[in-house]
Parts: structure tokens; sequence; C-alpha cells
């Protein structure tokens, strides 16, 4: 299995650097970082934009897949712990942990703000979602398909309005969208990914987070 994360900032490099660098050990791990020196046993890729953006990540995660040509599992640098290797998954299916439905988040911080944000971003850009769900970041594994190279373009071209529409100046009386764009910009990036990815027929399937991972604080 071919692992990705992304670590970057003082805050997230000082709590889960040590333990991205002890579970890579002996594992074939690709890194998005703005400290590359930190992982020499890895293959990393330098951050350099000023401002983060959590859309990056689906970025890395699809180029990669590209550059090796199978399946890459994305996860989340704080679950990034108790990696399971050898794993049986379908060839042309991606995995999550969550496909929530869009009613769920009238329960969830995201919060149906957060959701409506999603569906008027999607609608700005001309894409209809067949399901109204909604992918679970923290885990993303993605097989090579044939339609890979035009994920990435969907991506790409998406990317400026994701990135205006879930910005830094947001005002809002959620905590969860406060604390997003206190980081960055291009949260709420599940929505994105799961538009392109039923756009191009991909066979969403979620799992148990504990098919990937262990020992974590989910």
């Amino acid at each position: 299995m071919i692992y990705a994360t992304l670590i970057t900032g003082k805050e997230f490099g000082a709590k889960y650097t040590h333990q991205v660098q002890r579970e890579s050990v002996g594992k074939d791990v690709h890194i998005l970082t703005d400290r590359p020196e930190l992982f020499p046993n890895c293959k990393t890729e330098k951050y350099t934009k000023k401002v983060f953006s959590y859309y990056d990540k689906l970025i890395f995660l699809v180029k990669t897949v590209l550059e090796r040509k199978q399946r890459v599992t994305f996860i989340d640098c704080d679950w990034f712990t108790g990696l399971h290797l050898g794993l049986d998954l379908q060839k042309d299916t991606f995995y999550t942990y969550a496909l929530w439905k869009f009613e769920d988040f009238a329960d969830k911080p995201f919060s149906m703000e957060g959701i409506n944000m999603v569906i008027n971003a999607l609608k700005r850009t001309n894409y209809k979602l067949d399901r109204e769900i909604y992918i679970g970041e923290a885990i993303m594994s993605l097989p090579y398909l044939p339609s890979t190279q035009n994920i990435l373009d969907d991506l790409l071209e998406l990317q400026s309005e994701w990135e205006n529409t879930f910005n830094q100046n947001l005002v809002t009386k959620n905590g969860k969208l406060k604390r997003y764009s206190s980081y960055g910009v291009g949260y709420g990036e599940g929505g994105a990914l799961t538009a392109v990815l039923q756009k191009h027929k991909v066979n969403l399937e979620a799992v148990s987070n504990k098919k990937f991972v262990h020992n974590n604080a989910i």
C-alpha cells in the first residue's frame, strides 16, 4: 500500500512530525510538507504556499496516483498512526471512512451552513451531484483509473472557485468554520472531490476507518 499525507505549519508540525516519522519507517509514504528535510525516508514534495489550502491535499493525492500509476491512500497527519498494509480492496473503487448525506450535517460541526456553501459553489461551476453525499477527507484511497488525469484536470479547474468560496474572510458564527478559515482556504474540500468523482462515475465506498488505521483518536 502506498500512503500519502500533508504536514505543514508550526502547530501541526510540532504536534505530528514525530508521529509521521515513526509511522513511515519501512513504509512507502509520500509527504507534502514545508519541512522535507525532516522526512528523509519518505518521498517528499515541498509545500511553498504562504496561505495554506486544504484543497492542495486533493491535488497531491491525484498527482501521486498518476506518478505511481497505482492506488494511493491519503490520511491526514493527525490520523496517521497504526497504518495497515496489504489491504484487500476492489481495484476500481474509491474508499473513505464516511459518505455523509447532506442532511446529516444538521447535527455535525461543519453544519448545514457549510454544506450550503458546497452546494452553491458546485452550482456556480455547473456541477450536478448524482447523490447528495460528502466524502470524509481524513482518509481517501484513490485507485489508478483511466480517468485519473481528467479527475486531476477537473479538480484544478475547480480549485480557484473553492478557495474563493472557502476563504479566510468568512463571516460566520459557526465555530468549526471559523477554525478552518483561521488556518487557510479551500476547506470543505470533500465536496469538490465528491462532485468530480461522481462526474467520472467512480465507485465510492465507505468502510470503517479501522480498515486503514488503528490506535488513533477517532
